[in-house]
């Protein structure tokens, strides 16, 4: 076998070796967040149905954020710390609601009720100065706004609808798996690394930087503004696009 050709198979079992344990690694997060989900439909209703709560909790020194909720969330750079809920009062009761900090992590995690990112009465609000990292899991829809730092690192998992504006990043790191819509198309990235699977539709706007990554699935990584290089490896059917 020529050597050329041997190469080749050799890479065409790595990126198989790849997917295959991209796909597992995606099946068990996936799987464990399943132990806060709501099937019963009296339930969820009853839930659903209860007077809206607003809870403010004094959690601050946080720079890092986990969420696991079906729900909108709002984030802000701000000097200052707030954690805000608003939800129906018998969301706050359940066993599966958690609003906690570790060290500089702040986590959150609410049922799993079907509501999805769209209409989910499920509405937090948070204000930080500095945010190095956020993991995003379920069907959250979230808008990051106002940040101007030097790294930020961003988890995606799920069908998640993430919206970043009037930020400016000199480094972001974007790792996405699943169905998610991820749109920086309204902030400035200098330098970013994009790593995923799944049907994820990226968008960024860059600013003079490197854009770098690898992609597979059947998704579309859609860039603009000015760029430095491209070095995306793509697998599968994703797509890599100018505008």
């Amino acid at each position: 076998m020529k050597l050329s050709n041997k190469i080749l198979l050799v890479t065409g079992i790595l990126v198989l070796v790849a997917i295959t344990y991209t796909v597992i690694g995606f099946k068990k997060v996936v799987s464990q967040g399943k132990s806060n989900k709501i099937n019963n439909k009296g339930k969820i209703d009853s839930l659903l149905n209860a007077k809206i709560e607003t809870k403010n909790y004094s959690l601050k020194d946080f720079k890092k954020i986990k969420f696991n909720i079906d729900g909108r969330v709002l984030i802000k750079q701000k000097d200052s710390w707030k954690v805000e809920i608003s939800a129906p009062e018998k969301i706050f009761a359940t066993e599966y609601t958690q609003v906690r900090k570790e060290k500089n992590i702040l986590s959150i995690k609410t049922p799993l009720i079907g509501e999805g990112n769209r209409n989910s009465k499920i509405y937090i609000s948070i204000t930080l100065p500095k945010l190095e990292e956020i993991k995003v899991q379920s069907r959250t829809k979230l808008q990051l706004k106002n940040f101007e730092q030097k790294n930020m690192e961003v988890n995606v998992l799920g069908e998640c609808l993430l919206e970043g504006s009037n930020n400016k990043i000199e480094n972001l790191l974007l790792q996405s798996h699943g169905e998610n819509r991820i749109s920086f198309s309204r902030s400035e990235i200098k330098n970013a690394n994009v790593k995923g699977f799944g049907k994820n539709q990226i968008s960024i706007n860059m600013a003079g930087g490197i854009l770098q990554g690898s992609l597979g699935g059947a998704g579309v990584l859609i860039y603009s503004g000015e760029v430095k290089k491209v070095n995306v490896d793509t697998f599968g059917g994703t797509k890599v696009i100018s505008e």
